[in-house]
């Protein structure tokens, strides 16, 4: 597992690449967004998808949301106010304010 410091230095996810399509820049980031919770949840990768809920893992529990919404933010730099993020029950919810 990476160190704080590690996380803060480390570059940025480029959402889009050049020449890339919507509908490729939507499955990149669908990609990313679930690697991401894979990570911060600590799972084997594949247990999350895109139709995973939090009842559905023991670690996604609201301490990891406020980390997943957070590292949302500060690698991918999708901004999902607190308020709605507590109101996101899964995998589809975050896919779905992009």
């Amino acid at each position: 597992m990476e160190t704080f410091k590690e996380k803060r230095t480390a570059p940025r996810c480029r959402v889009r690449e050049i020449g890339q399509t919507g509908v490729e820049m939507k499955e990149n980031i669908k990609e990313k967004i679930i690697a991401l919770i894979t990570e911060i949840l600590q799972v084997p990768e594949g247990m999350v998808t895109e139709n995973t809920l939090m009842e559905d893992l023991e670690a996604w529990d609201s301490v990891a949301q406020v980390m997943i919404i957070g590292e949302l933010e500060s690698r991918l730099g999708i901004s999902v106010p607190l308020d709605e993020a507590m109101e996101m029950t899964g995998v589809a919810d975050i896919l779905g304010r992009l």
